[in-house]
């Protein structure tokens, strides 16, 4: 089971057979996390697991109890169960980061987490009942689950997994809710799922979307700042100061913590921003002296349960910030993760801005295209061509699973190829077709029109990795808060028309305008991101030998996904110029990831159910 430090929660059905459920779930947690316990209105266990006590909030309306888990607005919540009932609440988006659960008269249990993925939901069926659980390794648990070595595969896939696989986990027989649906549990056992979100119309012009992202970064902000003292990444970039500032005008406790030896223009930035709060703390961590490099202390390290880490070169890093912040006392950290998401262009939207405003698409495209440097050809795919249904997409990425990387070229039709990395076996490709193939009758766009789909798409990607992230920081005792991926800042980010959201002329200009009067003029000024892929290979460099150590007797290998000597030849050397340094990450996070599984008992999952 968790570490007691670790929240959890699992829902049940109104049923005899839960009662099973819950008893196992009492035999099997540690002595120093002693699950909480919400039953359903007729005394049965509804909710079992460990939370913070201001992390859930239960509300009776009738026959109905409505729970709410993780940091939400009580009394917005509140109001809309007065005005919608409890179906109001499961479907209105609302600021903070939260589940929610209803248990209805007739025993069903209704259950979602967030739009987009930082708040999940996981089922499994035990004994022909289906259960729900925020976590997987929590339900692995309960079902003696084995890994599922196609699912590692996919995640593998470069640029990353697409949300079409997303319902997949890493455990046989578990699967992953997809984000905006809501899953019902009927007393029979069954469950279903129907879609709750559905991305916003693109109406906004600029200023009127930055008037509502503001707005809605200051509600976001404020669910925060009520929770008591922050601590708050500032690392000088623009997205972690606005929130930074913005908590800062709220009025809250606050302490930042920038990490030096990374960037200097950011730390110029960072600099200024510290000097406009004298009454905050700040401290500053050196990342040569007081934090361990990329890619080290992969060999023994500790893994999320849930899945892999996909930025695992720097999760000893990551340990490392939040043992620092561990004893301040703060209630919650900020961090800005999903700026870059949601403000920086991917370029999928001159496919939509084509077919409305083809003149200001092709002003875009020219200018995108010399920045970057595109050849013409491929530059033309941004515009049209490529299958029309994105199915069809899907189906051809099968033929060219190992076939040579190129993301210097722009993404083209319904995303960039889908590529596995050259140590990658035909085993692996094979287990990912099967995937493909599987997913295939139900496959569809994440939004209208590939420029939608792109932008839903590249946030819930990026959720998905951020969802783990915060986990790392909650294994030392840190609740971590990720403003930008709350579902009310998505939706004002979408509602943007996307000519005006992105503009080759212009960094994160949808931010810049919501927080002019709230950053400083200087840094509202900024045209640049600090480049920071240095520090990622001089950590391969230093760490090579502990690398090349993975590749003996790799747990990946011995599924029979990757070719170690291969791995252990490219490690040997510098990065090739076309491999994306993103590809050896993903596979470090996998092995890394199974081997904490084999040390055991980091989730519970007790040996024969592991993959050796």
């Amino acid at each position: 089971m968790p570490a007691a430090d670790a929240g959890w929660f699992v829902a049940l059905p109104d049923c005899p057979a839960s009662e099973q459920v819950a008893a196992s779930l009492r035999v099997r947690a540690p002595a120093e996390a002693t699950p909480s316990e919400v039953a359903h209105r007729s005394g049965r266990p509804w909710l079992i697991g460990v939370w913070r006590a201001d992390a859930l909030c239960v509300l009776d309306v009738g026959p109905v109890r409505v729970a709410v888990c993780g940091v939400f607005p009580d009394a917005e919540v509140r109001a809309v169960l007065a005005s919608a009932g409890s179906a109001g609440v499961l479907r209105t988006v609302l600021p903070g980061s939260f589940h929610v659960a209803v248990s209805d008269a007739d025993g069903r249990t209704s259950l979602r987490g967030g739009a987009h993925g930082v708040r999940q939901v996981f089922t499994a069926s035990l004994g022909g009942l289906t259960v729900a659980a925020d976590r997987a390794d929590i339900l692995a648990d309960l079902a003696r689950a084995r890994v599922e070595p196609a699912a590692l595969a996919a995640r593998l896939l470069l640029p990353g997994m697409p949300q079409a696989l997303a319902d997949t986990t890493v455990w046989q027989g578990l699967r992953a809710v997809p984000p905006g649906h809501l899953l019902t549990l009927t007393p029979d056992g069954r469950a279903t799922e129907d879609r709750w979100w559905t991305p916003p119309t693109e109406e906004l012009s600029l200023r009127e979307g930055a008037d509502l992202l503001r707005t809605e970064l200051r509600r976001s902000v404020a669910v925060r700042t009520a929770l008591g003292p922050l601590t708050a990444d500032l690392s000088g970039g623009l997205d972690s100061t606005s929130l930074v500032l913005l908590a800062h005008q709220a009025g809250a406790p606050l302490t930042t913590v920038s990490v030096t030896g990374l960037g200097d223009e950011d730390m110029r930035w960072a600099a200024l921003t510290r000097s406009l709060m004298p009454d905050a703390t700040h401290i500053t961590l050196d990342a040569a002296n007081e934090l361990a490099p990329c890619y080290a202390e992969l060999s023994g390290a500790w893994a999320p349960p849930d899945e892999p880490f996909p930025e695992a070169r720097t999760q000893a890093r990551l340990r490392g910030v939040a043992r620092h912040l561990a004893g301040r006392s703060a209630r919650a950290h900020l961090a800005g993760l999903g700026g870059d998401e949601l403000f920086a262009p991917a370029h999928g939207h001159l496919h939509d801005l084509a077919r409305r405003e083809p003149l200001q698409a092709l002003r875009h495209w020219s200018a995108y295209r010399a920045h970057h440097r595109w050849p013409l050809r491929q530059a033309l795919g941004l515009l049209g061509g490529g299958p029309r249904g994105y199915a069809r997409w899907l189906a051809g990425q099968r033929q060219g699973l190992r076939s040579d990387m190129n993301y210097s070229a722009p993404p083209t039709s319904w995303g960039y190829p889908l590529k596995l990395p050259p140590w990658a076996t035909a085993t692996a490709a094979e287990l990912v077709c099967g995937l493909i193939e599987s997913h295939l009758t139900d496959a569809g766009p994440q939004a209208d029109g590939r420029g939608r789909h792109l932008a839903v798409e590249r946030v819930r990607a990026g959720s998905r990795g951020s969802r783990l992230y915060g986990r790392i920081f909650e294994a030392e005792g840190v609740r971590c808060q990720l403003p930008f991926f709350d579902d009310t800042v998505v939706d004002a980010c979408l509602s943007v028309r996307s000519g005006e959201r992105f503009s080759p002329w212009e960094y994160k200009p949808l931010l810049k305008e919501a927080m002019t009067g709230v950053l400083p003029p200087e840094l509202l000024a900024r045209r640049t991101k600090d480049e920071t892929s240095r520090d990622a290979h001089e950590g391969l460099r230093r760490h090579r030998h502990q690398l090349l150590e993975l590749c003996e007797d790799s747990a990946l290998a011995g599924l029979g996904l990757i070719d170690a000597g291969t791995l252990r030849t490219l490690l040997s050397g510098p990065v090739p110029p076309r491999l994306p340094i993103a590809a050896v990450t993903l596979t470090l996070g996998g092995e890394v990831w199974l081997r904490a599984l084999d040390r055991g008992p980091v989730t519970g999952v007790s040996a024969p159910y592991r993959t050796r």
